[in-house]
């Protein structure tokens, strides 16, 4: 079993791994911006421009990471089930 850093099979793996876990967490962010953004056209016009960046974001990690987090007040997202997306 190879085990050393040093050796070029070993190297290469760590480097493929690198990379790939790069593109995952690309990924992740392209999501989850979409998400934001998406969130935001509902968001901003019904908390101001700050908060709304803010719920948006906050929503969109939220969501993808499916941590159940709502900061949309009592009715949770109840007022946005009909919107188009």
């Amino acid at each position: 079993m190879i085990t050393s850093t040093s050796n070029a099979k070993i190297k290469r793996l760590n480097n493929i791994r690198k990379k790939r876990k790069t593109r995952e967490e690309e990924g992740v962010f392209l999501v989850e911006g979409i998400g934001a953004v998406l969130y935001a056209v509902k968001f901003i016009p019904k908390f101001g421009l700050g908060k709304g960046i803010w719920a948006s974001l906050f929503q969109s990690v939220s969501a993808f990471c499916n941590a159940g987090m709502d900061i949309a007040g009592p009715n949770s997202m109840m007022e946005f089930r009909d919107s188009g997306y």
